[in-house]
């Protein structure tokens, strides 16, 4: 939870304390209250009520104004950002817990040296004459000319970036000719943030985004009455979200502006996602205009009727078979690249771990489960690009972290070398972490996960294990979770990986446990898109400790049900103890392992559920 509209339902969840805190003198009726007006003044004029949808609304019938809570007790506050942390603070909302902090970079004072004033230079007569750019709007926004080595260019314009909290963080350059196409872009060590923060005032509850520097500044001139800001470094790079996220947080309205192409329109549904569908809107502009800075330059009197024209994103209910043409080829696209090239850790089974799908991992206790989880969301990270966050109720953050750093380097990571060995993670990982003395629930992991899906662009979710969320007999209660984690993997285009035990009385020897032995019923295996399970030859290990020579595998993996291709897969695994992970080819581990040292690690601990 993080934007207005979710601030106003957290609040409205506790509006006695809020009412109390905010205006005593209000008398309760039921479950609303009365006042004399917006203010809190003694009297009856003024009503608090619960309006559809689970939000008090505050109505004056004296002058017929109507705000939501937040408003309302903004209304006691010095500013619009000033109330909305306190209302988080009220509503106890947190951040999560980042494998690796990231420091932010601070420009170096001698980075403003090559800096001069814009007038009588090719850079002014480049923004003012070609781009139709105002004195004003350059001054508005501190742009300065600047001088630095380049074989295209002798004449630059430069950006200073402020964060929101108005640490001065990155320079960028920008050559006024183009080197083959290209910008010729030079910057200080990046800092991905929003350009333009310094012209935010703490009373704004909208803003605008646009694709660059010079679109913000022409959106800017065209008077849209709100503050104007750039992604830092184009639509492929939406790492800006990550640091933003908090200080976008409060806005209720947001205006997207992405260049009218290909590339702008997909960045700009995926900003939507992440900044919360319901506040975004996405500007269109006509078919002959390409940018803002086209639209200053055509039609500027059209701007501000652009922007109130703007689309919503809110998801439709119900889409035509047409509409879900970009769709399907997206699918397509996906089952082609899955035939060309199966990303997952072994490439030769016929399986993945797919987008928007639920996938239950099962095995008895002690059989790995845990470790399996490792080494596949590792692999998810480290070869595929994608991003976890990992709720673990069972093993602690750290304990975790040190298995799969262990995975990636083959051997126990070095304490003395830990903060460079983690860097292999740094913006890929983060967990929830439960907090002592609460009951961990699917709600609360829910926001959680949601929270790392638009802040951080998580797609990969792990909830070890589903027994922590809910009673052991509560066989509803965790088929209601089962089915609201497909349908959250569903609606977020994500993988949820759910650990589910199996019922250790069917764990004899020889048995490899099948979906009717998840605890919880079918209603589990029902609702999963995948369920995949693992079996330790326990047997093997007994009789090996007993001295025998024993052939044939560590154990099995199987997938038993796959929905999007209906392929089983049923296969050996041998356990590679050096690196803590499993291999599907015994003569592939033979060569690994023929000059690797073996590890001397006690596996016989329980926490690390190893083999």
């Amino acid at each position: 939870m993080s934007t207005p509209q979710e601030v106003n339902l957290a609040l409205s969840g506790q509006i006695d304390a809020v009412m109390q805190k905010y205006f005593p003198d209000a008398k309760k009726r039921g479950n609303n209250y009365e006042m004399g007006d917006l203010d809190g003044n003694k009297g009856s004029s003024c009503g608090v009520f619960r309006a559809k949808g689970g939000v008090y609304l505050a109505k004056d019938s004296a002058t017929g104004e109507c705000i939501p809570i937040l408003s309302l007790i903004a209304r006691k506050h010095l500013n619009w950002k000033e109330a909305f942390v306190e209302a988080r603070r009220i509503c106890g909302l947190h951040d999560l817990k980042p494998a690796v902090v990231v420091e932010r970079p601070a420009v170096v004072k001698d980075s403003s040296t090559a800096l001069g004033p814009m007038r009588g230079t090719e850079a002014m007569k480049y923004l003012s004459q070609e781009r139709g750019l105002s004195e004003a709007v350059l001054q508005k926004y501190g742009i300065r000319s600047h001088k630095r080595y380049s074989s295209v260019n002798e004449d630059f314009w430069a950006a200073r970036f402020y964060d929101a909290d108005g640490n001065y963080v990155m320079l960028k350059s920008t050559g006024v000719l183009r080197n083959n196409g290209k910008k010729d872009i030079w910057s200080t060590k990046a800092w991905h943030t929003l350009w333009g923060w310094d012209n935010v005032q703490d009373n704004d509850r909208s803003i605008l985004i646009a694709e660059g520097e010079i679109d913000a500044m022409s959106w800017d001139q065209m008077d849209v009455g709100m503050p104007c800001l750039s992604v830092p470094s184009g639509v492929s790079n939406l790492g800006w979200i990550d640091n933003d996220y908090e200080a976008l947080s409060r806005f209720e309205n947001i205006y997207i502006s992405m260049d009218n192409d290909e590339a702008g329109q997909r960045a700009a549904k995926e900003i939507a996602k992440r900044l919360g569908l319901q506040r975004c809107r996405t500007v269109q502009y006509p078919s002959d205009v390409n940018d803002a800075n086209d639209l200053l330059r055509k039609h500027p009197a059209d701007a501000p009727a652009l922007v109130k024209a703007a689309e919503s994103n809110d998801p439709p209910t119900l889409r035509t078979a047409a509409s879900l043409g970009s769709d399907v080829a997206d699918e397509i696209h996906r089952y082609e690249s899955e035939k060309a090239h199966n990303p997952f850790m072994w490439p030769e089974l016929p399986f993945r771990l797919r987008e928007g799908e639920l996938v239950t991992l099962g095995g008895y206790a002690g059989h790995g489960k845990s470790q399996l989880m490792y080494q596949m969301v590792l692999h998810e990270m480290v070869a595929n690009n994608r991003r976890g966050c990992v709720a673990s109720f069972e093993i602690p953050s750290s304990s975790m972290l040190m298995q799969m750093l262990w995975m990636q380097n083959g051997k126990c990571p070095n304490p003395d070398k830990i903060k460079d060995e983690v860097q292999v993670l740094a913006d890929k990982l983060w967990f929830v972490e439960s907090e002592e003395g609460v009951d961990n629930s699917w709600e609360s992991i829910k926001d959680d996960f949601l929270y790392a899906n638009r802040r951080y662009g998580c797609d990969i979710f792990v909830i070890d294990a589903l027994m922590h969320l809910t009673a052991k007999d509560d066989w509803n209660g965790q088929a209601r979770i089962a089915k609201q984690a497909a349908k959250f993997a569903l609606d977020n285009r994500v993988t949820v990986i759910l650990i589910a035990h199996c019922d250790a009385k069917k764990a004899t020897t020889a048995m490899m446990p099948e979906n009717e032995h998840i605890l919880g019923g079918q209603e589990i295996v029902a609702s999963s898109h995948t369920v995949v399970l693992i079996w330790r030859n326990k047997d093997k290990e007994k009789r090996i400790e007993a001295g025998e020579q024993v052939d044939g595998p560590d154990g099995k993996f199987y997938v038993s049900k796959q929905r999007n291709s209906g392929v089983l897969v049923y296969r050996d695994l041998w356990y590679q103890k050096s690196r803590r992970m499993f291999h599907t080819d015994i003569q592939n581990l033979e060569k690994l392992e023929k000059n690797e040292e073996m590890s001397d690690w006690d596996l016989t601990d329980s926490d690390f559920d190893a083999f």
